[in-house]
């Protein structure tokens, strides 16, 4: 696997807003109880109106990844994108509009607009799930990113792509890597149950705890069960097993795969709250691709985890 330069370093984040400021004093009745929030007297091309949940569940997924992310409108939806430093993982999320309580996107071009963010924002955000999340983008005057939840408005200046540093051209690769993976002829699907999944996601969050130390899972793809083995090969002593069989899993494939991969990074699909199925698409030679879908089907989260190759 092709390793490329990390994303940009982001400048230092922005100041929030002083919720007090006479800039933002309006009435309490003009927000409380009725689910609206509060209305942004700023320059904006792009806004997106989502949920709450859906907002701070998938935001605080993808943070465990890294604070640097790409967001790209087109006329279809968005899309979101986050690698890690190490290129060890990544992940996707694809959202259509219709998905989307608000999607307005003023660039009547066929082409996407792309934004760099910072998501240290989320640490200062206090959620209301009585109000929606409205997202705004002005991509072209103050380059600034606003959040609004009911009363509450945070802010963040967007930091420009430059494709010298490949920032741009990753989130293509790796997006067409992504399907080319799942295409391969040599990939399998295997779709696990929300719960039984749920349950060993749960598991190798525990058996991880707060070490430091790096531990490694072994999982073995068979053609009735997977098979997670923490702490190494299976002839070590400590390691221990965890299973799936049976009716909570659907392997479609003809043989058995075993692959390695650092604890750390698995355990952080432990963070995403996943409402349907899961599917793992299996390649001995490729990385291992996680897929799940919101909804009706229409918003798509992909993550994928590089697996921990033999040295020496």
């Amino acid at each position: 696997m092709d390793v490329i330069e990390s994303i940009n370093k982001v400048d230092p984040f922005m100041e929030k807003v002083n919720k007090k400021s006479n800039e933002f004093d309006k009435k309490e009745d003009d927000v409380v109880g009725k689910g609206n929030n509060r209305k942004l007297e700023e320059n904006w091309n792009v806004k997106v109106t989502v949920g709450a949940d859906f907002f701070d569940e998938t935001f605080r997924f993808l943070r465990e990844l890294g604070y640097s992310t790409i967001f790209r409108f087109d006329k279809g939806g968005m899309k979101i994108f986050i690698l890690d430093p190490s290129t060890s993982h990544a992940a996707y999320v694809l959202v259509d509009k219709t998905e989307m309580a608000e999607y307005t996107n003023k660039d009547d071009s066929d082409g996407e607009t792309v934004i760099y963010v910072d998501m240290d924002i989320l640490e200062e955000m206090l959620l209301n799930n009585k109000y929606p999340v409205d997202i705004y983008f002005d991509t072209l005057e103050k380059k600034r990113m606003y959040i609004v939840n009911g009363k509450e408005v945070v802010r963040r200046r967007l930091n420009s792509i430059d494709n010298k540093d490949n920032t741009n051209s990753t989130y293509e690769m790796y997006l067409d890597k992504i399907m080319s993976w799942i295409k391969n002829e040599n990939t399998f699907k295997v779709g696990v149950g929300y719960n039984g999944f749920k349950g060993v996601m749960g598991s190798l969050v525990r058996k991880k705890g707060n070490q430091k130390e790096t531990i490694l899972v072994d999982i073995k793809f068979g053609k009735s069960e997977i098979d997670f083995v923490v702490g190494g090969s299976e002839d070590e002593v400590k390691s221990s097993s965890i299973m799936m069989y049976g009716e909570d899993i659907l392997v479609r494939g003809i043989r058995d795969v075993k692959m390695r991969f650092n604890l750390e990074y698995l355990v952080k699909l432990g963070k995403l709250k996943f409402n349907n199925n899961v599917s793992f698409y299996v390649n001995e030679n490729l990385p291992l691709v996680v897929e799940s879908k919101f909804g009706t089907g229409k918003i798509i989260v992909y993550y994928f985890i590089a697996p921990r190759l033999e040295t020496g």
